[in-house]
Protein backbone atom coordinates (compact mmCIF):
# COMPACT_ATOMS: atom_id res chain seq x y z
CA UNK A 1 0.00 0.00 0.00
CA UNK A 2 1.37 3.47 -0.61
CA UNK A 3 -0.51 6.52 0.39
CA UNK A 4 -0.20 9.77 -1.32
CA UNK A 5 1.81 11.89 1.04
CA UNK A 6 0.14 15.51 0.40
CA UNK A 7 -1.30 16.03 3.07
CA UNK A 8 -3.66 19.17 3.52
CA UNK A 9 -1.38 21.76 6.18
CA UNK A 10 -2.17 23.12 9.06
CA UNK A 11 -3.00 26.76 9.67
CA UNK A 12 -0.85 27.75 12.43
CA UNK A 13 -2.99 30.18 13.68
CA UNK A 14 -5.29 29.54 17.03
CA UNK A 15 -9.29 29.75 16.34
CA UNK A 16 -10.79 29.74 19.10
CA UNK A 17 -14.43 31.61 19.10
CA UNK A 18 -13.69 32.11 23.38
CA UNK A 19 -10.98 33.29 23.79
CA UNK A 20 -8.51 31.73 26.48
CA UNK A 21 -5.16 33.59 27.15
CA UNK A 22 -3.42 32.97 24.10
CA UNK A 23 -0.13 34.81 25.08
CA UNK A 24 0.28 32.07 27.67
CA UNK A 25 2.94 29.97 27.30
CA UNK A 26 2.63 25.81 25.42
CA UNK A 27 1.64 23.47 28.10
CA UNK A 28 1.47 20.07 27.13
CA UNK A 29 1.79 16.48 28.95
CA UNK A 30 3.35 13.22 28.06
CA UNK A 31 2.37 9.58 29.70
CA UNK A 32 4.31 6.67 29.88
CA UNK A 33 1.62 3.86 30.24
CA UNK A 34 1.72 0.10 31.81
CA UNK A 35 -0.32 -2.46 33.15
CA UNK A 36 -1.44 -0.91 36.63
CA UNK A 37 0.77 2.85 36.26
CA UNK A 38 0.66 5.59 34.40
CA UNK A 39 3.51 8.17 34.16
CA UNK A 40 2.57 11.86 33.55
CA UNK A 41 5.75 13.97 32.30
CA UNK A 42 4.28 18.02 32.55
CA UNK A 43 6.25 20.19 30.55
CA UNK A 44 5.58 23.16 31.84
CA UNK A 45 6.95 26.56 31.73
CA UNK A 46 9.04 28.04 34.95
CA UNK A 47 7.69 29.28 37.82
CA UNK A 48 4.47 27.36 36.83
CA UNK A 49 2.61 25.37 39.56
CA UNK A 50 0.06 22.18 39.19
CA UNK A 51 -2.79 20.36 40.18
CA UNK A 52 -3.49 16.57 39.21
CA UNK A 53 -6.72 15.44 39.03
CA UNK A 54 -8.16 11.69 38.26
CA UNK A 55 -11.44 11.67 37.36
CA UNK A 56 -11.99 14.89 38.97
CA UNK A 57 -10.52 14.05 42.04
CA UNK A 58 -7.90 15.81 43.48
CA UNK A 59 -4.95 13.52 43.68
CA UNK A 60 -1.63 15.32 43.39
CA UNK A 61 -0.41 19.21 43.13
CA UNK A 62 3.46 20.60 42.86
CA UNK A 63 5.53 21.83 40.91
CA UNK A 64 8.43 18.62 39.74
CA UNK A 65 7.92 17.73 36.10
CA UNK A 66 6.66 13.99 36.80
CA UNK A 67 4.08 12.66 38.70
CA UNK A 68 3.79 8.41 38.65
CA UNK A 69 -0.11 7.21 39.40
CA UNK A 70 0.42 3.88 40.62
CA UNK A 71 -1.87 0.64 42.10
CA UNK A 72 -4.12 1.44 38.38
CA UNK A 73 -6.32 -1.24 36.91
CA UNK A 74 -5.19 -2.69 33.91
CA UNK A 75 -6.54 -1.82 30.72
CA UNK A 76 -9.10 1.19 31.37
CA UNK A 77 -9.31 4.46 31.22
CA UNK A 78 -8.03 7.33 33.05
CA UNK A 79 -8.84 10.76 32.49
CA UNK A 80 -6.76 13.14 33.65
CA UNK A 81 -7.05 16.94 34.69
CA UNK A 82 -3.81 19.24 35.28
CA UNK A 83 -4.72 22.69 36.37
CA UNK A 84 -1.62 24.88 36.02
CA UNK A 85 -1.20 28.52 37.72
CA UNK A 86 1.61 30.80 37.34
CA UNK A 87 3.00 32.70 40.79
CA UNK A 88 0.54 34.81 41.02
CA UNK A 89 -1.98 31.67 41.57
CA UNK A 90 -3.69 32.85 37.87
CA UNK A 91 -5.12 29.84 35.82
CA UNK A 92 -3.04 29.81 32.82
CA UNK A 93 -4.29 26.42 31.18
CA UNK A 94 -6.03 23.24 31.71
CA UNK A 95 -4.92 20.06 30.14
CA UNK A 96 -7.16 16.84 29.84
CA UNK A 97 -4.92 14.24 29.20
CA UNK A 98 -7.12 10.55 28.16
CA UNK A 99 -5.33 7.73 28.33
CA UNK A 100 -5.72 3.62 28.64
CA UNK A 101 -3.89 1.41 31.06
CA UNK A 102 -2.32 -1.33 28.98
CA UNK A 103 -3.70 -4.83 28.96
CA UNK A 104 -2.49 -8.29 29.22
CA UNK A 105 -4.44 -10.35 27.59
CA UNK A 106 -5.53 -10.08 23.70
CA UNK A 107 -9.09 -9.27 22.99
CA UNK A 108 -9.11 -11.81 19.94
CA UNK A 109 -8.01 -15.12 19.28
CA UNK A 110 -6.55 -15.64 16.13
CA UNK A 111 -7.95 -18.45 14.42
CA UNK A 112 -5.66 -21.61 12.79
CA UNK A 113 -6.22 -20.13 9.19
CA UNK A 114 -5.66 -17.15 9.92
CA UNK A 115 -1.82 -16.06 8.33
CA UNK A 116 0.71 -13.03 9.53
CA UNK A 117 -0.30 -9.37 8.44
CA UNK A 118 -3.36 -9.02 10.09
CA UNK A 119 -5.34 -6.61 12.62
CA UNK A 120 -6.95 -9.49 14.55
CA UNK A 121 -4.61 -9.25 17.26
CA UNK A 122 -3.92 -5.76 17.11
CA UNK A 123 -5.66 -3.31 19.62
CA UNK A 124 -4.48 0.13 19.35
CA UNK A 125 -4.32 2.63 22.26
CA UNK A 126 -4.47 6.06 21.96
CA UNK A 127 -3.70 8.79 24.36
CA UNK A 128 -5.37 12.18 23.97
CA UNK A 129 -4.35 15.61 25.01
CA UNK A 130 -5.95 18.69 25.27
CA UNK A 131 -5.42 22.48 26.32
CA UNK A 132 -6.72 26.14 25.27
CA UNK A 133 -4.67 25.82 22.08
CA UNK A 134 -4.82 21.95 20.83
CA UNK A 135 -5.43 18.77 20.61
CA UNK A 136 -2.89 16.30 20.16
CA UNK A 137 -3.44 12.35 19.38
CA UNK A 138 -0.61 9.40 20.21
CA UNK A 139 -1.39 6.10 18.92
CA UNK A 140 0.61 2.66 19.81
CA UNK A 141 0.18 -0.82 18.38
CA UNK A 142 -1.05 0.15 15.04
CA UNK A 143 0.60 -1.57 12.52
CA UNK A 144 0.66 0.11 8.58
CA UNK A 145 3.13 -1.28 5.97
CA UNK A 146 4.69 2.38 4.79
CA UNK A 147 3.81 4.00 8.40
CA UNK A 148 1.27 6.58 6.34
CA UNK A 149 -1.33 7.35 8.76
CA UNK A 150 -4.63 8.96 7.44
CA UNK A 151 -6.07 11.33 9.43
CA UNK A 152 -9.81 12.37 9.14
CA UNK A 153 -11.46 15.19 11.31
CA UNK A 154 -15.37 14.67 11.56
CA UNK A 155 -15.19 12.77 8.26
CA UNK A 156 -12.86 14.99 6.56
CA UNK A 157 -9.40 14.00 5.39
CA UNK A 158 -7.18 16.49 7.03
CA UNK A 159 -4.21 14.76 7.37
CA UNK A 160 -1.81 12.00 6.13
CA UNK A 161 0.97 11.60 8.70
CA UNK A 162 4.16 9.42 8.83
CA UNK A 163 4.39 9.59 12.37
CA UNK A 164 2.11 7.61 15.68
CA UNK A 165 0.93 10.93 16.59
CA UNK A 166 -1.12 14.03 14.98
CA UNK A 167 -1.42 17.94 16.80
CA UNK A 168 -4.86 19.49 15.52
CA UNK A 169 -4.26 23.30 16.03
CA UNK A 170 -7.18 24.08 14.21
CA UNK A 171 -9.71 24.02 17.32
CA UNK A 172 -12.62 26.01 18.64
CA UNK A 173 -13.07 26.13 22.78
CA UNK A 174 -15.64 23.99 24.27
CA UNK A 175 -16.14 22.07 20.68
CA UNK A 176 -16.40 18.41 19.81
CA UNK A 177 -14.21 16.45 17.29
CA UNK A 178 -14.71 13.12 15.98
CA UNK A 179 -10.67 12.01 15.06
CA UNK A 180 -10.56 8.68 12.50
CA UNK A 181 -6.87 7.14 12.15
CA UNK A 182 -6.85 4.53 9.09
CA UNK A 183 -4.03 2.48 9.15
CA UNK A 184 -3.70 -0.67 6.04
CA UNK A 185 -1.23 -3.06 5.54
CA UNK A 186 -0.78 -5.84 3.05
CA UNK A 187 -1.76 -9.72 3.75
CA UNK A 188 0.96 -11.95 3.42
CA UNK A 189 1.35 -13.65 0.26
CA UNK A 190 -0.17 -17.10 1.13
CA UNK A 191 -3.08 -15.28 1.76
CA UNK A 192 -3.47 -13.66 -1.22
CA UNK A 193 -2.94 -17.01 -3.51
CA UNK A 194 -6.41 -18.07 -1.23
CA UNK A 195 -7.69 -14.67 -1.95
CA UNK A 196 -7.12 -15.52 -5.56
CA UNK A 197 -8.13 -18.95 -5.34
CA UNK A 198 -11.52 -18.64 -3.87
CA UNK A 199 -12.31 -15.82 -7.03
CA UNK A 200 -11.70 -17.99 -9.66
CA UNK A 201 -13.10 -20.43 -8.45
CA UNK A 202 -16.15 -18.43 -8.04
CA UNK A 203 -15.76 -17.20 -11.77
CA UNK A 204 -14.17 -14.20 -11.05
CA UNK A 205 -11.80 -12.11 -13.81
CA UNK A 206 -8.60 -11.35 -11.51
CA UNK A 207 -7.59 -8.91 -13.81
CA UNK A 208 -10.68 -6.97 -12.26
CA UNK A 209 -10.45 -7.53 -8.78
CA UNK A 210 -9.16 -4.09 -7.06
CA UNK A 211 -5.65 -4.42 -5.46
CA UNK A 212 -7.39 -3.31 -1.89
CA UNK A 213 -9.39 -6.50 -1.73
CA UNK A 214 -5.27 -7.70 -1.07
CA UNK A 215 -5.49 -5.03 1.74
CA UNK A 216 -6.73 -5.34 5.64
CA UNK A 217 -7.65 -1.97 6.96
CA UNK A 218 -8.41 -0.97 10.50
CA UNK A 219 -9.70 2.64 11.56
CA UNK A 220 -9.62 3.97 14.84
CA UNK A 221 -11.97 6.55 15.85
CA UNK A 222 -11.23 9.01 18.86
CA UNK A 223 -14.04 11.21 20.20
CA UNK A 224 -12.80 14.34 21.58
CA UNK A 225 -13.75 17.48 23.60
CA UNK A 226 -12.15 20.64 23.86
CA UNK A 227 -11.75 22.60 26.53
CA UNK A 228 -14.55 25.69 27.26
CA UNK A 229 -12.53 27.91 29.02
CA UNK A 230 -9.79 28.41 32.13
CA UNK A 231 -12.16 27.94 35.30
CA UNK A 232 -11.84 25.16 37.79
CA UNK A 233 -15.18 24.24 36.88
CA UNK A 234 -14.21 22.74 33.39
CA UNK A 235 -12.44 19.67 35.48
CA UNK A 236 -16.13 19.04 37.08
CA UNK A 237 -17.89 17.85 33.56
CA UNK A 238 -17.75 14.41 32.79
CA UNK A 239 -14.67 14.04 30.72
CA UNK A 240 -17.03 13.30 27.49
CA UNK A 241 -18.33 15.07 24.54
CA UNK A 242 -21.58 16.51 24.83
CA UNK A 243 -23.58 13.18 23.64
CA UNK A 244 -21.84 11.20 25.82
CA UNK A 245 -22.45 13.12 28.69
CA UNK A 246 -25.89 13.06 27.99
CA UNK A 247 -26.17 8.92 28.00
CA UNK A 248 -24.70 9.36 31.37
CA UNK A 249 -26.51 12.03 33.00
CA UNK A 250 -29.41 9.69 34.84
CA UNK A 251 -29.69 7.91 37.93
CA UNK A 252 -30.48 4.78 36.13
CA UNK A 253 -27.28 4.17 33.91
CA UNK A 254 -28.49 1.87 31.62
CA UNK A 255 -27.14 1.48 27.83
CA UNK A 256 -27.61 -0.96 24.74
CA UNK A 257 -25.29 -1.34 22.18
CA UNK A 258 -27.37 -1.84 18.61
CA UNK A 259 -25.56 -3.71 16.02
CA UNK A 260 -27.11 -3.84 12.94
CA UNK A 261 -26.36 -5.97 9.23
CA UNK A 262 -28.26 -4.64 5.87
CA UNK A 263 -28.23 -4.58 2.76
CA UNK A 264 -28.99 -0.99 0.85
CA UNK A 265 -29.84 -2.14 -1.63
CA UNK A 266 -34.07 -2.86 -2.94
CA UNK A 267 -31.89 -5.76 -4.60
CA UNK A 268 -28.92 -7.83 -5.86
CA UNK A 269 -27.50 -9.82 -8.32
CA UNK A 270 -26.80 -13.39 -7.15
CA UNK A 271 -23.25 -14.22 -7.78
CA UNK A 272 -23.62 -18.07 -5.92
CA UNK A 273 -23.22 -20.03 -9.36
CA UNK A 274 -22.07 -22.87 -6.81
CA UNK A 275 -25.69 -23.05 -5.60
CA UNK A 276 -27.09 -23.05 -8.99
CA UNK A 277 -28.85 -20.18 -8.26
CA UNK A 278 -26.82 -17.53 -10.75
CA UNK A 279 -28.71 -15.24 -12.22
CA UNK A 280 -31.28 -15.07 -9.52
CA UNK A 281 -31.65 -11.72 -7.16
CA UNK A 282 -31.19 -11.51 -3.51
CA UNK A 283 -33.87 -9.07 -1.81
CA UNK A 284 -32.29 -6.19 -0.12
CA UNK A 285 -33.59 -3.45 2.70
CA UNK A 286 -33.66 -0.27 0.59
CA UNK A 287 -36.31 0.75 -1.58
CA UNK A 288 -34.42 1.00 -4.80
CA UNK A 289 -30.89 0.39 -6.55
CA UNK A 290 -30.06 4.06 -7.50
CA UNK A 291 -28.09 5.08 -4.37
CA UNK A 292 -30.66 7.80 -3.40
CA UNK A 293 -33.08 4.98 -2.79
CA UNK A 294 -30.50 2.66 -0.54
CA UNK A 295 -31.26 2.31 3.46
CA UNK A 296 -29.50 4.63 4.83
CA UNK A 297 -27.83 4.18 8.67
CA UNK A 298 -30.01 4.52 10.98
CA UNK A 299 -30.95 3.94 14.37
CA UNK A 300 -34.20 2.73 14.65
CA UNK A 301 -35.05 1.38 10.82
CA UNK A 302 -36.62 -1.82 11.19
CA UNK A 303 -35.44 -3.40 7.61
CA UNK A 304 -32.50 -5.23 8.13
CA UNK A 305 -30.24 -8.73 7.83
CA UNK A 306 -29.56 -9.28 11.50
CA UNK A 307 -29.55 -7.20 14.72
CA UNK A 308 -28.16 -7.67 18.21
CA UNK A 309 -29.11 -5.44 21.35
CA UNK A 310 -27.24 -5.86 24.09
CA UNK A 311 -27.88 -3.87 27.57
CA UNK A 312 -25.04 -3.16 30.62
CA UNK A 313 -26.83 -1.47 33.17
CA UNK A 314 -26.20 -0.50 36.30
CA UNK A 315 -29.76 0.20 39.06
CA UNK A 316 -28.61 1.82 42.52
CA UNK A 317 -25.25 0.93 41.67
CA UNK A 318 -25.88 -2.74 41.70
CA UNK A 319 -24.50 -3.71 37.89
CA UNK A 320 -26.52 -6.28 35.47
CA UNK A 321 -25.54 -7.35 31.85
CA UNK A 322 -28.47 -8.82 30.10
CA UNK A 323 -29.40 -8.90 25.83
CA UNK A 324 -32.44 -9.45 23.50
CA UNK A 325 -32.73 -12.59 21.83
CA UNK A 326 -30.73 -11.93 18.43
CA UNK A 327 -32.91 -10.92 15.51
CA UNK A 328 -32.80 -12.52 11.80
CA UNK A 329 -34.97 -11.35 9.09
CA UNK A 330 -36.11 -13.05 6.39
CA UNK A 331 -34.96 -13.97 3.30
CA UNK A 332 -36.11 -13.67 -0.06
CA UNK A 333 -34.79 -14.74 -3.17
CA UNK A 334 -36.35 -14.23 -6.63
CA UNK A 335 -35.81 -16.36 -9.29
CA UNK A 336 -35.48 -14.08 -12.05
CA UNK A 337 -36.02 -10.72 -13.08
CA UNK A 338 -39.93 -10.59 -13.59
CA UNK A 339 -40.27 -11.79 -9.81
CA UNK A 340 -38.15 -8.87 -8.23
CA UNK A 341 -41.12 -7.16 -5.30
CA UNK A 342 -43.54 -9.76 -5.69
CA UNK A 343 -44.41 -11.45 -2.27
CA UNK A 344 -43.65 -14.92 -0.37
CA UNK A 345 -45.39 -17.98 -2.27
CA UNK A 346 -45.79 -16.02 -5.27
CA UNK A 347 -44.12 -18.60 -8.39
CA UNK A 348 -40.46 -17.56 -8.33
CA UNK A 349 -40.31 -16.18 -5.34
CA UNK A 350 -38.38 -18.59 -2.57
CA UNK A 351 -38.21 -17.33 1.16
CA UNK A 352 -36.30 -18.64 4.21
CA UNK A 353 -35.09 -17.22 7.54
CA UNK A 354 -31.42 -17.91 8.39
CA UNK A 355 -30.97 -19.34 12.17
CA UNK A 356 -29.48 -17.40 14.88
CA UNK A 357 -27.66 -20.62 16.77
CA UNK A 358 -24.45 -19.47 15.70
CA UNK A 359 -24.93 -15.37 16.83
CA UNK A 360 -23.31 -15.65 20.72
CA UNK A 361 -23.56 -13.14 23.09
CA UNK A 362 -20.51 -13.93 25.73
CA UNK A 363 -20.59 -12.02 29.34
CA UNK A 364 -17.02 -11.41 30.18
CA UNK A 365 -16.34 -9.63 33.08
CA UNK A 366 -19.47 -7.07 35.44
CA UNK A 367 -18.48 -4.94 38.14
CA UNK A 368 -19.29 -1.39 40.09
CA UNK A 369 -17.16 0.28 37.39
CA UNK A 370 -17.64 -1.62 33.90
CA UNK A 371 -19.50 -4.01 32.14
CA UNK A 372 -17.45 -6.38 29.41
CA UNK A 373 -18.63 -8.83 26.51
CA UNK A 374 -18.33 -10.00 23.63
CA UNK A 375 -20.34 -10.81 20.35
CA UNK A 376 -20.19 -13.52 17.96
CA UNK A 377 -21.77 -13.45 14.76
CA UNK A 378 -22.20 -15.82 11.77
CA UNK A 379 -25.82 -15.76 10.27
CA UNK A 380 -25.83 -17.79 6.72
CA UNK A 381 -28.39 -16.92 3.70
CA UNK A 382 -30.85 -19.49 4.26
CA UNK A 383 -30.69 -21.14 0.72
CA UNK A 384 -28.18 -23.67 0.56
CA UNK A 385 -24.94 -25.07 2.45
CA UNK A 386 -22.90 -22.69 -0.51
CA UNK A 387 -23.69 -19.35 0.41
CA UNK A 388 -21.45 -17.89 3.01
CA UNK A 389 -22.56 -16.20 6.41
CA UNK A 390 -22.52 -12.72 7.39
CA UNK A 391 -19.58 -12.58 9.93
CA UNK A 392 -18.50 -10.10 12.38
CA UNK A 393 -17.37 -9.81 16.01
CA UNK A 394 -16.67 -7.09 18.78
CA UNK A 395 -16.03 -6.78 22.23
CA UNK A 396 -17.19 -4.00 24.02
CA UNK A 397 -16.58 -1.95 27.78
CA UNK A 398 -19.09 0.27 28.94
CA UNK A 399 -18.15 2.30 31.94
CA UNK A 400 -20.92 3.61 34.73
CA UNK A 401 -19.20 6.91 34.06
CA UNK A 402 -20.37 6.77 30.13
CA UNK A 403 -17.05 6.07 28.41
CA UNK A 404 -16.99 3.06 26.18
CA UNK A 405 -14.41 1.13 24.27
CA UNK A 406 -15.14 -1.39 21.80
CA UNK A 407 -12.77 -3.31 19.31
CA UNK A 408 -14.53 -5.45 16.13
CA UNK A 409 -14.07 -6.65 12.46
CA UNK A 410 -16.50 -7.90 10.23
CA UNK A 411 -17.07 -9.07 6.70
CA UNK A 412 -16.64 -6.57 4.00
CA UNK A 413 -20.44 -6.76 2.73
CA UNK A 414 -23.07 -6.02 3.39
CA UNK A 415 -23.77 -2.60 5.52
CA UNK A 416 -22.94 -2.56 9.18
CA UNK A 417 -23.79 0.00 11.97
CA UNK A 418 -22.93 0.12 15.75
CA UNK A 419 -24.70 2.65 18.18
CA UNK A 420 -24.52 3.21 21.88
CA UNK A 421 -27.97 4.29 23.01
CA UNK A 422 -29.30 5.69 26.56
CA UNK A 423 -31.84 2.51 27.19
CA UNK A 424 -35.29 3.55 27.44
CA UNK A 425 -34.92 7.25 26.47
CA UNK A 426 -35.46 9.68 23.90
CA UNK A 427 -31.64 10.63 24.19
CA UNK A 428 -29.93 10.55 21.02
CA UNK A 429 -27.61 7.54 20.24
CA UNK A 430 -23.75 8.17 19.68
CA UNK A 431 -22.69 5.90 16.41
CA UNK A 432 -19.84 3.84 17.30
CA UNK A 433 -18.80 2.30 13.96
CA UNK A 434 -20.65 2.23 10.36
CA UNK A 435 -19.24 0.56 6.95
CA UNK A 436 -20.76 0.36 3.96
CA UNK A 437 -20.52 -1.32 0.51
CA UNK A 438 -19.81 0.99 -2.53
CA UNK A 439 -22.22 -1.24 -5.00
CA UNK A 440 -23.34 -4.78 -5.62
CA UNK A 441 -20.29 -6.00 -7.08
CA UNK A 442 -19.08 -5.88 -3.55
CA UNK A 443 -20.86 -9.02 -2.49
CA UNK A 444 -18.11 -11.30 -3.43
CA UNK A 445 -16.26 -9.53 -0.38
CA UNK A 446 -18.38 -12.21 1.97
CA UNK A 447 -16.89 -15.50 0.69
CA UNK A 448 -13.53 -16.33 2.40
CA UNK A 449 -10.66 -15.82 2.80
CA UNK A 450 -11.16 -12.20 1.97
CA UNK A 451 -10.04 -9.92 4.08
CA UNK A 452 -12.16 -8.15 6.99
CA UNK A 453 -12.92 -4.53 8.14
CA UNK A 454 -11.26 -3.80 11.35
CA UNK A 455 -12.07 -0.75 13.77
CA UNK A 456 -11.64 0.44 17.27
CA UNK A 457 -13.85 2.88 19.23
CA UNK A 458 -12.79 5.23 22.21
CA UNK A 459 -14.36 7.66 24.26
Amino acid sequence: MKKLIGAILFSALIICLVPLNASAAENNVNSNVGNNSITLDINKSKGINYEIYRNDVLIHSGNEPEFKDTNLESDTIYSYDIVLYNNKKEIVDIVKHKVQTLSSAKSFTRSQEQSNNSYENEKAYVKATVNKNNVKLEWTNLSDDDGMYEIYKDDVKVATVKSNHFIDNDITNGEAYRYKIIAEQAVSDERKKEIQQELKAMGHNLEDVPQSLYNERKTVIKDVMTVEKLDKNEIKKKDLTPELRQLAYDTLDSYMLRYTTFIPMAYVNNGNWLAGDYGTYLKGDGYGNAKSQWRGFDFFNSSYRSRVDVFAEWYNSSPSFYYSEPNVSQSVLYENESAIGKSCGTTGVRCATASNKDINVIQEYVNNSYIEWRVEHSAAVPFGSSYPAIDYRYDARVYKDGNITATGNHDRAPNHEVYLAKAYTDLPHITLHTFSVGGEGDFYNLFPPVPNEYWQYMS
